[in-house]
Parts: structure tokens; sequence; C-alpha cells
């Protein structure tokens, strides 16, 4: 699979060597934006400053860091969807956090169904499309830490 043999960036080196806190890549200090796991590996985008960073590997080794990253987000009718869209080397990774209207449950209630995970997209061309073995989802924070306005990438 693709996400795995890509080359770490320049910017791996540049991690602090502290344990990552919980379930997720971040360091302690930073804000938790998104965390899934993935498997064996896992993909984090933390918040330092005004900043985030797109992380993905294990603990202790990280195999791809990028900070080119933009959040689109889009309504829809009993749902919507985020995401974040990171790019790096003509490869573009989408975290996605999204909640459909699946109908309506035996008591009249909307019954949604909620996914979250990473395409890796090259191309134009979806190459991977994983889902989160977790609960994982995108807050309204990350704003505070990305440029938004990117249209979604329909999956």
């Amino acid at each position: 699979m693709l996400i795995g043999t890509l080359p770490v960036t320049g910017a791996a080196s540049a991690r602090p060597a502290s344990k990552p806190a919980g379930h997720s890549l971040c360091m302690a200090g930073e804000t938790r934006i998104f965390s899934c796991t993935l498997g064996a590996k896992q993909v984090s985008v933390c918040g330092a400053g005004k900043q985030a960073v797109y992380l993905y590997g294990r603990p202790g080794k990280i195999e791809l860091v990028s900070r080119s990253m933009t959040l689109a987000e889009q309504g829809y009718s009993g749902g919507g969807e985020t995401q974040i869209q990171v790019t790096n080397n003509g490869y573009s990774y989408i975290l996605f956090d999204r909640t459909v209207s699946t109908g309506f449950g035996t008591d009249g209630r909307h019954d949604p169904a909620f996914s979250s995970g990473l395409l890796v997209r090259r191309g134009g061309r979806i190459l991977s499309s994983k889902r989160c073995g977790n609960d994982a989802s995108i807050p309204s924070l990350a704003r505070q830490f990305m440029p938004t306005g990117n249209e979604i990438v329909v999956h």
C-alpha cells in the first residue's frame, strides 16, 4: 500500500524526541486536532502555536510529516463532512469526518451514520481508502490551525 512507502520528509527530524500523548502521534502540549488508528499505524494532525502538522506512522517511527494542509467543510441534509487535505510530493492525503443520513428509525427519528478515515489520491485518482479503527472526528477548532476554503473531495 502506498501510504507507508513514501519517504519521510525533512521535517520529520524536526519533531521533538518526547513521547506522544495518548492514542495519537501528537506530543504533550500540542493540541490534538485529529487522530485515527489505521491498523498498526496512526495518522494525527496536531496543533502547535497557530500551525498544524500532519503525522503518519507509529510512535517513534514517523514516516510522513507535512505542514501543507487546508480545511474543507460541507453541510448536507441530515449531516455533513469535514476534510483536512494534505499535499506532499504529488500526493493528496484527505482525512475525513462524515455524517450522512441513512433514513429514519422506527421511532421516526433521524438515523445517522458516522465515518472517518484517510484517502490517498494522486492525479485526481483515489489510490487508497481506509477507515479509522477508532472514533475520530475533526473538531471546529481545526479552523484555528489551518486555512479553509477547499472543496470537499467526493468519495
